[in-house]
């Protein structure tokens, strides 16, 4: 849902937009958390050196989108994070809109009945 609907009860096609790019970082955010990085990058691209800088950049993406804000860096070291060559990024966690595992129960409980109309 984008903050604007959440927020201001506003919808737009930019929500659509919103939402598609959360859907592209969510099968970003399973690719990389399985370690099929490999998967993330179009083949086409080529060179090493621009599938670092891809996979640069999806991971200072993932780090800015942690759900909570302590957990995002400050924008000074996203600059930094993309404009340099640091050996080592931060590990980002979990995205707060990356579907999580249920723990114990996997099916809804609710006993609900479904009514049918039918016009005569």
């Amino acid at each position: 849902m984008s903050p604007e609907y959440a927020m201001e009860g506003r919808f737009s096609e930019k929500s659509d937009v919103f939402s598609f790019g959360v859907l592209l970082l969510e099968i970003v955010w399973r690719l990389w958390n399985d370690g099929n990085i490999s998967a993330i990058i179009d083949p086409i691209l080529g060179d090493l050196s621009s599938t670092t800088e891809v996979l640069r950049c999806i991971q200072v993406g993932l780090l800015c989108v942690q759900e909570f804000a302590t957990d995002r860096p400050i924008l000074s070291f996203v600059v930094f994070m993309l404009s340099s060559d640091i050996a080592a990024l931060p590990t980002s966690k979990q995205p707060a809109f990356a579907e999580r595992t249920p723990s114990k129960i996997e099916c809804s409980i609710n006993e609900v009945s479904i009514t049918i109309f039918q016009g005569w």
